[in-house]
């Protein structure tokens, strides 16, 4: 079980700097995203999954002022904070880190002693058995990526984060970058639809290149908690077919054939739309009703309120079905100041080696094993459910 709230918090880690905003002079930015899970999705598993983002929201706060620099990231569960972690650095103040599962205690460090300081934690983690062989190679390698973010993040002079609450660049990528041929051109006047989108690009997407994207795609979907496990489990449906993560590689991503993506933007170059076609299924899948997929599609609606005021609502579906997949609201406004990082101790770990970490670790034991069950309680009952299957296997 901690192993597994390990990587889920050292992902949830990862996650944050690249989609969190920054914010100018001395105001306090709010980032509220919520999740409503669509109806295409049927069977045991949507129950629970639906269970978890109906009761599940992210909030993401960045302090830049004069002199501190303070990021803070919230998982609300109905209402009531499950996790928090505050990352900062106030004045000539050390950065420091604070996290709900630590308690009253601060871990205090130079920010360049960050990578090392991560390695040396996963050392640690792993010299105390509670990572071992490929769970430990995956959080060594994610400690890396996190070392190098967080240093690239800090170097940033203040900017928004991406007003969808996803970073969806490197998918593009993946596709842009490689198609075999694109065509872009300028919507005119009267065939603007509302959406705000005025260039639309049209690009020709490669098996190979497909195959690529739906394969980095569904790596990032079985690593979520619960919901990733209702996709191996073979717990999800559309119509009569069920939905699994070989399924979803295979029908998507190993189909052959070329296909196309149409890209719209905005008049600032932002995403507004994008719809990936796929290959014909009426003759790879049986069940009517799911052969009738014909692409999978992105649409972003954005409503600007006074200031920095906004909401942005990504919505996830695949064409040709009705119902959505998923629908994702964050909700941008001022916040009222991330709060002060007091601390009953404060334990200088910058330049630690393992077995020291290892140390301090242990005589933490009882506050982080009491604050991971305050957590799990706090979260909604699927949660301590999956784990409770994944200890009596």
């Amino acid at each position: 079980m901690i192993r597994k709230w390990l990587c889920l918090l050292l992902t949830l880690l990862l996650v944050f700097p690249a989609i969190t905003g920054l914010c100018e002079g001395g105001e306090t930015l709010d980032y509220l995203y919520s999740f409503t899970p669509g109806t295409v999705l049927e069977g045991e598993g949507q129950q629970m999954i639906r269970e978890l983002l109906d009761a599940l929201q992210v909030l993401f706060s960045r302090e830049k002022t004069g002199d501190s620099d303070i990021i803070r990231v919230d998982l609300i569960s109905d209402g009531e904070e499950a996790f928090s972690l505050t990352a900062g650095q106030k004045a000539e103040e050390e950065f420091s880190l604070m996290c709900s599962l630590l308690g009253k205690n601060k871990l205090s460090l130079h920010r360049e002693q960050i990578p090392s300081f991560l390695q040396t934690l996963v050392e640690a983690l792993g010299e105390q058995g509670l990572l071992k062989g490929d769970n430990l190679d995956k959080v060594s390698d994610l400690a890396d990526k996190l070392g190098k973010l967080i240093g690239e993040y800090l170097d940033k002079e203040p900017e928004e984060a991406p007003d969808t609450g996803i970073n969806i660049k490197p998918y593009l990528e993946i596709l842009t970058q490689n198609a075999t041929a694109s065509e872009t051109y300028e919507i005119p006047p009267e065939e603007q639809d509302g959406s705000g989108a005025v260039i639309m690009t049209s690009y020709l997407i490669s098996e190979e290149t497909r195959r690529d994207f739906v394969n980095r795609l569904m790596d990032k979907v079985v690593k979520l908690p619960v919901i990733g496990d209702q996709f191996r489990d073979g717990t999800l449906k559309i119509g009569e077919q069920v939905i699994t993560d070989e399924f979803v590689r295979s029908v998507f991503g190993d189909t052959p054939g070329e296909v196309t993506m149409e890209v719209w933007t905005d008049a600032d170059g932002q995403l507004v739309h994008m719809l990936l076609h796929t290959p014909d299924l009426s003759g790879v899948v049986t069940d009517p009703q799911f052969s009738k997929t014909e692409g999978f599609e992105m649409k972003i609606d954005r409503t600007r309120g006074e200031g920095k005021n906004l909401t942005s609502v990504t919505t996830f579906r695949l064409t040709g079905l009705e119902g959505n997949l998923l629908t994702m609201t964050l909700e941008r406004k001022p916040g009222n100041g991330i709060p002060p990082m007091k601390a009953d101790k404060v334990h200088e770990v910058g330049e630690m080696n393992s077995s020291e970490l290892s140390e301090l670790l242990r005589s933490m034991g009882w506050t982080i094993l009491a604050n991971a069950g305050n957590m799990i309680l706090t979260l909604p009952n699927c949660v301590a459910e999956t784990l409770i299957k994944k200890i009596w296997k």
